[in-house]
């Protein structure tokens, strides 16, 4: 179980610019595409890369 004190995104410093974050947006749409994803899979995906990112503070 992991002890540590689960950090808010808000709190978390971004450390990329917007560029790189369009970059990264387009790739993660590409995929999606790729993979036939629908909005309510891209909901689900969403909730559980924010989990991801709250639970460890770092993909």
């Amino acid at each position: 179980m992991n002890e540590r004190p689960k950090e808010k995104l808000t709190n978390v410093v971004k450390v990329q610019d917007k560029d790189v974050e369009d970059q990264v947006t387009g790739m993660v749409i590409d995929l999606l595409k790729q993979k036939g994803f629908t909005f309510a899979n891209f909901e689900s995906v969403v909730a559980r890369v924010k989990s991801h990112y709250q639970n460890n503070a770092t993909i």
